[in-house]
């Protein structure tokens, strides 16, 4: 069922998570123990995050080699994975990032096969960290061009003519990024909300903000979202943070600034127990607050790790199933 079949049949908020590919020789098994413990908490979809290869630098014999490496992969297996095993709507991460069209195009002829009904589009990653983001020849620069090109497939639009002449039109409900405290490439806020408009321009049916830690700044960005006649559904993205020890990588991975009440309440615990209290606390408060605004639905990353998302969820047992 489509994501936004699923939010306009909810009678309150919903629940979803997201998981990341095990590192390349690792076995999914840790991924699905994660899901085990948190799949009582009724989530209607799960999403998986797709990486490109990076390019790492290597010297051998006093030259300088690029080594091209996927350190993630099997987002597409895990996700046929996930849904066979744990019967939940999942929804595979589609990239920008060191693919053209063509392979694009391929790739969702597969995942049309597969029977997948939603795509979450991002552009990705740089392949090289130092040189910024480069689209592949024939590739995609940005994420709205990629939302184009499945809404293209959607119609029967294809990159080349078939054989036969006869097309096949995809049926995918596409989902986009969003960022309430502006993307780090952004020049400002005003060409961050034209990007987004540009997604839903291009065909994007759903959105999943970037992790937050403030509410009264989420409320301004849906606002800023409505004014700009955007009108579909935003799903807020949380990452529960309950140690001290690891603010320091919110700006960094999620793009987000830390209020400094979280830092102060995390800061100045006096034991690993009180920091975990108060993380909770702030984080539940949160939740409390988006779930009083009648968000769509609430989506959990939990970077392969259910620990800090059940540690939240304990205390909203019964308020999504």
């Amino acid at each position: 069922m489509k994501i936004t079949e699923i939010i306009q049949k909810r009678e309150k908020t919903l629940l979803s998570f997201e998981v990341i590919p095990p590192e390349r020789g690792a076995s999914p098994e840790s991924i699905f123990k994660t899901i085990d413990r948190i799949i009582c908490h009724g989530p209607k979809f799960i999403s998986v995050t797709n990486k490109c290869c990076s390019i790492d630098y290597t010297v051998k014999e006093g030259k300088v080699y690029a080594i091209c490496n996927n350190k993630k992969p099997g987002t597409i297996g895990l996700s046929a994975a996930i849904r066979k095993e744990f019967g939940v709507e999942t929804v595979p991460h589609i990239i920008c990032a060191g693919m053209d069209r063509f392979k694009t195009e391929n790739l969702l002829i597969d995942l049309h096969f597969l029977g997948f009904e939603n795509l979450f589009a991002v552009r990705g990653d740089p392949m090289d960290l130092r040189a910024g983001f480069k689209p592949e020849k024939e590739g995609h620069m940005f994420a709205s061009e990629l939302i184009s090109q499945i809404t293209g497939l959607n119609h029967g639009k294809y990159t080349e003519k078939t054989f036969s002449g006869r097309t096949e039109a995809t049926n995918f409900c596409v989902g986009a990024a969003v960022y309430p405290e502006r993307h780090n490439e952004s020049l400002n806020d005003e060409e961050d909300m034209k990007n987004f408009s540009r997604k839903f321009e291009s065909g994007a049916s759903f959105a999943i903000t970037q992790a937050f830690y403030g509410f009264n700044m989420f409320r301004k960005f849906i606002e800023k979202v409505r004014k700009s006649g955007i009108s579909i559904p935003v799903i807020p993205g949380l990452k529960p943070i309950l140690e001290a020890g690891r603010l320091g990588a919110v700006p960094r991975i999620f793009s987000a600034t830390v209020p400094p009440e979280l830092v102060k309440n995390l800061t100045e615990a006096k034991t690993p127990e009180k920091e975990k209290e108060a993380g909770i606390k702030y984080m539940s408060r949160l939740l409390e607050k988006l779930l009083d605004f009648d968000v769509p639905c609430v989506h959990l990353f939990t970077m392969g790790n259910a620990k800090s998302v059940n540690c939240i969820l304990e205390n909203f047992r019964g308020c999504f199933t």
